[in-house]
């Protein structure tokens, strides 16, 4: 009898033990599972944290983006009743026009101050070089240059201007000086104007065929040098009767035109 009771107490003794080890995992999974839903919880309250904040600034920058829109709106009408009135002075008052006889004129006309001019008779691509520190004093928002009649003539009266290439090399020269000195200023480069008959009277190598080949010329040169290119040949073409009578120069109503078309570049 005794050696039974003996055998009883061992065998429920083990059953304690195993139960109790039960007991210890089943606490250890219940640890484990409560860790894991914590850590997917503060990881999710964390997630939902960071896409509020996310959905904020998509709301600011909605209403950031939506008041510059209604800005630039604002601007665009102005402009177009500035320009109707043809108050260019107000228009470009944050513009420098550089080139040569033509952009010279811009003052002669009275149609922008003359402080918002850099441009003399004979001007070209080159001598726009010894203006860039008369650039980095005014500091200008925006740079419209307008070169190419001059140097019509002068790629075959100096020797060294003997190539297109040339021409080429000189403008994206200047426009890479310009863009190191005033990294903030927007430049628009024009091509050269068309001219009529009469304007071979003056220099033969004045002929549309002639700038037609630096107008290509300069198109490729603001591809290259990622800047605004502004066609204003189609403007003013040979029969547009906006010609002065040397066939080379325009008349008053070319600038208003000009400066109004230009603004729409400037606009977008």
């Amino acid at each position: 009898m005794e050696a039974k009771r003996r055998k009883r107490q061992k065998t429920q003794t083990r059953k304690m033990q195993n139960f109790k080890r039960w007991l210890i995992l089943l606490g250890a999974i219940v640890i484990v599972i409560a860790a894991v839903g914590c850590r997917n919880k503060v990881s999710s309250d964390k997630d939902d944290s960071n896409k509020g904040r996310e959905y904020l600034l998509q709301l600011e920058q909605q209403d950031l983006d939506m008041v510059e829109a209604k800005i630039e709106d604002h601007h665009k009408k102005v402009d177009l009743k500035t320009i109707e009135s043809g108050d260019f002075k107000t228009i470009y008052e944050d513009t420098v026009f550089m080139g040569d006889s033509i952009t010279e004129n811009l003052v002669f006309n009275e149609i922008v101050d003359e402080y918002n001019v850099i441009a003399n008779m004979g001007d070209t691509v080159r001598k726009a070089m010894n203006y860039i520190s008369v650039l980095e004093g005014i500091q200008p928002k925006n740079l419209v240059m307008l070169y190419g009649m001059n140097d019509v003539i002068l790629f075959e009266e100096t020797a060294e201007w003997n190539s297109i290439d040339r021409f080429k090399e000189d403008y994206k020269a200047l426009i890479q000086e310009i863009k190191n000195k005033l990294p903030n200023t927007n430049i628009y480069v024009q091509s050269p104007l068309p001219v009529t008959y009469k304007a071979t009277a003056t220099n033969s190598r004045l002929t549309n065929e002639n700038l037609k080949i630096f107008r290509e010329a300069v198109l490729q040169i603001c591809e290259e040098e990622g800047v605004t290119y502004v066609d204003i040949s189609v403007l003013a073409g040979e029969d547009s009767g906006l010609h002065e009578a040397d066939g080379i120069h325009f008349k008053r109503e070319f600038y208003d035109k000009w400066l109004g078309y230009l603004r729409g570049f400037m606009n977008k």
